[in-house]
């Protein structure tokens, strides 16, 4: 019974961490995208993305934001999706480092964020998502088709 409850604290644990901090990237690529030119000025002016031209900046920060936010929230390819999208709040904490004190909250977000995605990446994404449903409808499959076999 025990062991019960661990796993459905454990998978309700992973959906909150995995719809929250994807609902944050999912949110920022939205308002970018409906703000565009506020968007662009930003990439433009304020942030200081590293190898890119500002203009591919804009465009694949967003798309990342909300392609990557959406999969984590759905919990699909949960753990590489925390990965990229590890990899894209570090090139925002980078980008924007210049504007943000250690000690304001800005970059105490940008950190607690990393440690939820690589929560998200050690863990995956738990039986709360399509992940789960997928594996769970695959193994009754089998289950089936093997006992159909025996039979």
């Amino acid at each position: 019974m025990m062991k019960l409850i661990d796993d459905v604290a454990k998978d309700i644990a992973l959906l909150i961490n995995r719809v929250t901090v994807g609902w944050i990237f999912l949110n920022s690529g939205l308002i970018k995208l409906n703000s565009w030119s506020s968007t662009q000025y930003l990439f433009q002016y304020e942030y200081r993305v590293p190898l890119l031209p500002w203009e591919w900046a804009a465009v694949l920060g967003t798309a990342s934001e909300l392609l990557l936010g959406l999969l984590l929230i759905v919990g699909v390819l949960a753990r590489p999706t925390a990965l990229a999208l590890l990899a894209v709040n570090f090139v925002a904490y980078l980008s924007y480092a210049h504007v943000l004190d250690e000690r304001a909250i800005g970059a105490l977000d940008h950190e607690l964020w990393a440690v939820m995605l690589c929560l998200a990446a050690a863990l995956g994404a738990g039986r709360l998502s399509l992940e789960g449903l997928y594996t769970h409808w695959r193994q009754s499959r089998l289950e089936t088709s093997a006992s159909t076999v025996s039979s």
